[in-house]
């Protein structure tokens, strides 16, 4: 009922869109997911980044942060600063279809969700590379790299964020291929597992 009249009120253009379409019903209770050991993820950073440098560097924040996935994927550069290490983190993007452009990109839900987080030298090494790669590609149609440009996008100007790259989930960043090739354990490559390494003293699984 709810989201009917919301929806009603969305297309008569009374609110921007029909916020109902965000809410989710309450997971399911089921078994616990297994979390990979560090030696796991380490495997696991390494073949990802060797067949695609962009999903690797994807995995690679997922873990040595302990950001959501939706979090890395609302990442703009203008929320890094590589010389100093740090990462800020300003939002989250939710994909959502009966939206214009399919995906929102929300604020914090509160104050604690704004936070800084540092960066291994590693990490910041790897970011580097991948915004010299989207430069050189960008150059050779003389554009430039916008501060607000989303690190992974589906576009080469980085206008819009690619969605959470679930294993051969259709329409996500990370092709079905790139397990494959690796020989990657799907369990191990997911974003969420890997992400649950994420903790102060295991965070060398990454370096």
């Amino acid at each position: 009922m709810l989201s009917g009249a919301l929806g009603l009120a969305a297309r008569y253009g009374w609110i921007g869109f029909n916020p109902a379409r965000l809410a989710r019903p309450p997971a399911a209770e089921n078994d616990k997911r297994p979390v990979p050991t560090p030696a796991e993820v380490r495997e696991a950073l390494a073949a990802a980044e060797q067949e695609d440098p962009t999903f690797g560097l994807f995995l690679r924040l997922c873990a040595t942060t302990g950001l959501r996935a939706g979090e890395v994927c609302a990442l703009r550069w203008c929320d890094l600063d590589l010389e100093a290490g740090e990462l800020s983190v300003s939002g989250n993007v939710v994909h959502v279809s009966g939206l214009e452009r399919g995906y929102v990109r929300k604020g914090p839900k509160s104050e604690h969700g704004m936070r800084l987080i540092a960066l291994d030298p590693q990490t910041v090494q790897a970011l580097r590379a991948h915004q010299e790669r989207r430069r050189s590609r960008l150059g050779q149609w003389n554009d430039t790299l916008a501060d607000d440009a989303y690190l992974f996008s589906v576009d080469e100007a980085g206008r819009h964020p690619v969605r959470r790259p679930l294993v051969g989930a259709e329409g996500a960043m990370e092709p079905q291929g790139v397990v494959e090739r690796g020989g990657l354990d799907p369990a191990v490559a997911d974003d969420d597992a890997v992400r649950k390494q994420a903790c102060p003293e295991q965070r060398q699984v990454a370096r």
